[in-house]
Parts: structure tokens; sequence; C-alpha cells
């Protein structure tokens, strides 16, 4: 409005101005279309396509009635339709034309406007959707993960009658002390110790907060993700121990029970934790047998832990299982 009503002011004041010349009303008036031009950057800074389309409108006809009633005053040469014909197009073709100009150009940066406005929301809003849609998959997931986290805990608990602490610290410094025995780097030896406890040590890092912040979330699922597929994998592994020494009291091992239990976890790292896991179930009360002594426990991997180990590792086992006995008795 402010922009309207410079321009009635600047054009009617040098059509008032007798020596004005008209390179001085070209100029005042492009400053005036100027000002509307800046009327129309600053609603386009408030991204509303609807508001635009109605200043547009609005913008549009005021000043189509402008041009034809301030700017060039037809109604003082045309008292009618014909007479308005006669006046523009045969002897004042130049003031249709430039009418038609300046309404050309007025809609040429409403279009230019329009499309910047349009684009700018159609972007604004697709982040806005993408936002929505990552936040409803995080909430998801994270309600996934948290159901896997409980079960995982539901089948720990299932052995509640038994310290799991001391367990798995026994099996961690049996699986420790066979990987350095076999040569292990550092840094290696230390995964092995670490992933051979790790369902007992981390177990209780299983839980999303729901006050997570928003910064640290993804890395925060991300890392108890792994953690809980790690979990997993190492109960596996426990899984596969006591079914091959349960196999091995009941007599039901078979070569498809062999070719089965060995596709899970082969790894050499892996037959590390395996071996001291079996020798810890060896050593325990289990429903189906009591525990072992050392030597019986010895024998039995001696005579069956080439079916499921590799030879290195069992002969490294056998040769040093003085050394092994005290490392998992010592354990606490």
């Amino acid at each position: 409005l402010m922009a309207v009503a410079v321009y009635i002011k600047v054009v009617i004041g040098v059509n008032l101005e007798e020596n004005t010349n008209a390179i001085a009303s070209f100029s005042i008036t492009q400053a005036a279309y100027m000002l509307t031009f800046s009327s129309m950057i600053i609603i386009m800074l408030y991204q509303d396509v609807d508001l635009l389309k109605i200043m547009f409108k609005v913008q549009f006809i005021v000043y189509f009635i402008l041009h034809i009633t301030i700017l060039y005053p037809l109604y003082k040469y045309a008292v009618n339709l014909k007479d308005l014909w006669a006046y523009l197009i045969a002897d004042n073709s130049k003031v249709l034309m430039d009418i038609i100009l300046r309404m050309l150009v007025i809609l040429l940066m409403m279009l230019v406007i329009y499309v910047v406005v349009s684009i700018s929301k159609y972007v604004g809003n697709k982040r806005v959707e993408e936002l929505s849609k990552r936040k409803a998959m995080e909430s998801e997931f994270k309600v996934v993960v948290q159901e896997v986290f409980d079960a995982i805990k539901i089948y720990q608990n299932q052995e509640k009658d038994i310290s799991l602490q001391v367990h798995a610290n026994k099996i961690s410094a049996v699986a420790k002390l066979l990987a350095t025995l076999l040569g292990f780097e550092y840094d290696r030896i230390k995964e092995i110790s670490d992933y051979a406890s790790v369902h007992v040590d981390k177990m209780e890092e299983l839980n999303l907060d729901d006050d997570l912040n928003e910064i640290d979330k993804f890395s925060i699922i991300r890392y108890k993700t792994v953690l809980g597929s790690m979990i997993l994998k190492r109960l596996q592994l426990s899984k596969k121990a006591e079914d091959i020494v349960r196999g091995i009291f009941e007599n039901t091992i078979d070569d498809d029970f062999i070719y089965s239990v060995n596709q899970i976890q082969n790894e050499r790292e892996s037959q590390v934790v395996l071996i001291a896991e079996i020798y810890d179930i060896l050593r325990s009360d289990k429903i189906y047998k009591k525990k072992l002594m050392h030597q019986r426990a010895l024998d039995i991997i001696a005579s069956q832990g080439n079916r499921f180990f590799n030879k290195e590792i069992v002969d490294r086992f056998i040769k040093y299982n003085e050394e092994i006995k005290d490392s998992y008795d010592d354990a606490l």
C-alpha cells in the first residue's frame, strides 16, 4: 500500500510540474516501480504462496487502474470505447504498448517471485515430511530395538540360577590366555577377551532412554544396536557350546550335527571363545551332567575337539592345559 501511495504521489507530482521533462518523469516513475517490487520481495519473505496469490491479484488490478487513470489519464481523451480505441490504436499506439509492457514487467516480477516462493515452500515441505518420516522411523526402530533388547535380557534371566558374572569372567580369562598362546596381536586379544564376557558385562546397557537428545540420539542408538547384535552373536555361541557338550553326553553327534554347528561363527577368534566356554560347561553342573574335574574335561576336548576346532587351537589348549586350569580357577 505504501508503494502504491508513493507511486501515485510521484506521478501526480511530476505531472503537476510544468517544467519537468520526460526523463525526470521516467526516472521518478521507475523509482515508484522499484518500491513496488521491494514490497513484493518483502511479501516473498513470508514464504506464503496463498498470501502472494492474493497480493498479486490486488496489485495487478490496482496497477492496471493506476496506469490508465494516473500515468495515462485515458478518461480525458475518450468518453467511450470507440474513442478509446481510436486514441490508443490510431493516434497513440506507443501509449498502449507502454501500458502493456509495464503490466508484463509486473507480471514477470510476480511470476519470478511466485516460482521462487513455491520452490522454497516445496523444498521446506519436503524437509518437514522427511524429518517427520525420519522421526517416525526412529521411533519405530527404537521400539523394535528395545523389544530385541528385552528379549535378550529375558533369555539371560533364564540362567539366573548360576552366577553368570563368575562364569563369564572365567571364560574370558581362558579365552584371553589361549589367544595369547596362539600369538594373536594385543588388540585382537583384548577384543576376544571382551567378546567372551560381553553378554554379561554389557547387558545393562541394553536400554534406550526416552530423553535422548537429538544430537546424540543417532550415535547412541547405533552404538547400542551394534552392542545388541554382538550380544546376540555371543549368546548364539553359548548355545553352540551347550549343544556340543550336550550332544557329547547324550551321544547324538553325527555328521549332520557337526556340519550344522560348524557353520556358526567358525572363525579362529570365535573358536577360541567357544573352546573356553565348552571347558567352562564341562567344569560346571548341568541338568544333564555333573561337573567334571579338569583332567576329565581335558580328555573330552582332546577326543572331540578336532571335530569342531582348528587343530592348532586344540593342540595349544592341551599343551598349556595346566596354565589354562590355573587361569580358570583363579578367575572370579
